[in-house]
């Protein structure tokens, strides 16, 4: 596994991304902060979790504190040093194609025991731009783990209907994650 991050000022464009992503599922009609639709609030705890990971990689990376590091799992069981920050960025661009798939097929927050959701086009739209800078982060990182973790290969439901084959090139995936959860129910 590489231990390189992405650039700062990349970094600073995916935790740009997931901050209007969070703002746009906050601007979403079903959303109530003091009661807010289930469906909703997972997707929006996993990205704000995502961009709090984004936001600590300079301290994992440099064996400096994070301020919640119960909320940053590593499995390798490295905690600090540039493989763990490597690991941490790993998991995030994991967790932006998880989202992704939550968002533009809600009916996989029904497998999870969670009620589905229209995220509307805004919410979808800032999903998918979060995913296109994590990729363009990926490709300018040498050696991202993907190819030391495998394929997730799992079958989707199209827009009318057919079947396709959808590649999750994933991660890192961390026990209880949602894509081992969705890549298992679909695997099995």
């Amino acid at each position: 596994m590489s231990a390189e991050l992405p650039s700062p000022e990349v970094r600073a464009t995916i935790i740009e991304r997931l901050s209007e992503l969070i703002i746009a599922i906050e601007a979403h009609p079903a959303w109530n902060p003091e009661n807010p639709h289930r469906g909703l609030f997972h997707v929006w705890d996993f990205v704000s979790r995502s961009r709090y990971i984004m936001t600590e990689l300079d301290h994992i990376r440099d064996g400096e504190p994070v301020q919640y590091p119960e909320q940053i799992r590593q499995q390798s069981g490295l905690s600090t040093g540039p493989a763990a920050a490597a690991e941490s960025f790993a998991d995030v661009c994991g967790r932006a194609v998880t989202v992704n798939e939550l968002v533009s097929t809600p009916r996989l927050l029904t497998m999870m025991g969670l009620p589905q959701v229209d995220y509307g086009s805004d919410v979808t739209s800032k999903s998918q731009a979060v995913v296109e800078v994590v990729n363009q982060a990926r490709a300018s990182v040498k050696e991202m783990p993907s190819k030391e973790y495998g394929e997730r290969i799992w079958r989707k439901e199209g827009k009318h209907g057919e079947e396709e084959d959808v590649v999750i090139d994933s991660v890192a995936p961390l026990p209880g994650d949602v894509l081992t959860r969705v890549a298992q129910i679909r695997l099995a």
